[in-house]
């Protein structure tokens, strides 16, 4: 009789220790339900992250469409050259305006 109980007691001790290790690392592990949130958030934020870097993209190339040689927008680029390589005309005069700070 003392035999089967110490059995008995080391097959529930050895299948209490397979449910906890197997529940925990379905949990906590490496893929377990916490990995595959932080996850599905990565990817979430990575995509919203595409979605605007696509979106300066498509802004940058239609930019530079006009900028080609069939279709030269000369006012974008007057204003391009104005502003990068401040180029003037004779009668303009800039005025600089300056930022109100706190130690001037």
């Amino acid at each position: 009789m003392k035999k089967s109980v110490i059995k008995n007691f080391f097959f529930h001790s050895v299948a209490l220790f397979l449910i906890i290790y197997f529940t925990y690392h379905s949990l906590f592990g490496k893929r377990g339900l916490v990995e595959s949130i932080n996850f599905s958030r990565d990817i979430r934020k990575k995509a919203i992250l595409l979605r605007t870097k696509q979106a300066l993209r498509e802004k940058i190339q239609q930019k530079v469409n006009l900028l080609q040689d069939e279709d030269l927008d000369l006012d974008l680029l007057d204003e391009l050259s104005r502003k990068n390589f401040s180029v003037l005309k004779k009668a303009e005069t800039i005025l600089v305006l300056r930022k109100k700070s706190y130690f001037n």
